[in-house]
């Protein structure tokens, strides 16, 4: 946002202090939340709450395309300012959850993920505004895109983990399908035409 706040100026009218208010909204939610994450963590768990936080980021982002209204605007930073918040407090623990033994690297790579993408942003918007027509609403609204597609890569994976547990667990429905299709052909071969049991063969010859 802060390349276009001189563009916000000029068509929505805002003072200096509220435009300094849009930059400043993200970070005390981080230092509000910092205390309150863990607690939602330790409710729905750290990854759903991850999940959860990544999703509220990109519909207010996306929300940004009715930027044109002031409140719309705050409303927007906020809940994207509260997203922010719970994902980065959070997102450590998942790292260590699911890299025990690198959290370290990872931990280093997602935090330049997370300064290129900054980085990218604050490149990025000015020429996204132009190519749509000076409409900077829009361009705002085009990085909910990355946020979606970081969820939509989450909601596989745990999609995908919850099919290999009910595979080992022995509940998943494909499974069970396949443990009763075994099951009839065993009854099958025990029972003849009209369901009555078939006559041993005499396993000492005669």
């Amino acid at each position: 946002m802060p390349p276009l706040l001189e563009t916000i100026h000029r068509d929505l009218g805002l003072g200096r202090a509220y435009l300094g208010s849009l930059t400043t909204i993200p970070v005390l939610c981080m230092s509000i939340l910092a205390l309150v994450a863990p607690k939602i963590g330790g409710r729905i768990g750290a990854e759903r709450a991850v999940l959860g936080a990544v999703i509220l980021v990109g519909v207010a982002v996306a929300g940004r395309l009715a930027a044109g209204q002031p409140g719309v605007l705050f409303g927007t930073t906020l809940v994207a300012g509260v997203g922010i918040a719970v994902a980065q407090t959070l997102l450590p623990a998942v790292v260590k959850g699911w890299f025990p033994e690198r959290a370290a690297l990872v931990t280093g790579l997602y935090t330049a993920g997370i300064t290129g993408g900054l980085a990218l942003a604050a490149l990025g918007t000015v020429p996204i505004e132009r190519a749509l027509g000076g409409f900077w609403p829009g361009a705002l609204a085009t990085w909910s895109l990355l946020a979606a597609v970081a969820a939509s890569v989450r909601t596989d994976q745990n999609m995908l983990l919850a099919f290999c547990t009910a595979e080992v667990m022995g509940s998943n429905p494909l499974s069970s399908a396949r443990k009763t299709r075994v099951h009839r052909v065993k009854r099958n071969r025990t029972r003849d035409s009209l369901g009555r049991p078939r006559p041993k063969e005499n396993m000492h010859g005669r």
